[in-house]
């Protein structure tokens, strides 16, 4: 078997295919469609990806929050910034095709905190753009945009765990 693994889970390089019409009908190794994009989707490199760097965007902005000041926290800002700039593409690729991928899935409470998740996520990825410019060529950073930055970074670190969570919990017994 050829492929990268991850505590034990093979991580494919591919996204997730859409499910055929029909995703209660049988593949040939007795599994649905649907289950194999789920599968396909929980084991792709991108997903990998963002799922780091947005826990990597909220471990260094909780530091900043919370922690005195000092350099590691001054280091971390940085992180923090440089980290942010670097996960907007990757994000934006794989927001987009996992709403292609699941757009026709049945609306649950699941998928509209996927949503509000996703809202959260580009209020909080526009408004950290705006804080990183201010910090880089303003003069200071602006209070109110600095506190849409960090009600959203909260808000979207909350969601998104309860959205990976419950999307999980949905389907383990399958996977």
């Amino acid at each position: 078997m050829e492929g990268t693994y991850l505590c034990g889970i093979r991580m494919n390089a591919t996204s997730p295919r859409p499910p055929d019409q029909d995703s209660a009908r049988s593949a040939g190794d007795g599994t649905s469609p649907l289950l194999q994009q789920v599968v396909t989707g929980w084991t792709a490199r991108l997903t990998f990806v963002v799922i780091l760097g947005l826990g990597i965007e909220t471990a260094t902005g909780l530091w900043v929050l919370f922690a005195p000041f000092s350099v590691i926290s001054q280091l971390l800002v940085l992180t923090h910034g440089v980290a942010g700039l670097l996960l907007l593409g990757p994000y934006a690729v794989y927001q987009a095709r996992h709403l292609r991928d699941w757009r026709t899935q049945t609306l649950s409470v699941v998928k509209l905190i996927g949503y509000a998740a996703m809202a959260l996520t580009l209020s909080c990825m526009a408004s950290g753009v705006v804080v990183t410019a201010q910090a880089l060529f303003g003069r200071r950073l602006s209070p109110l945009w600095d506190q849409i930055h960090l009600v959203t970074g909260i808000a979207t670190a909350v969601l998104i765990v309860l959205h990976l969570i419950f999307s999980y919990a949905r389907r383990r017994e399958n996977l």
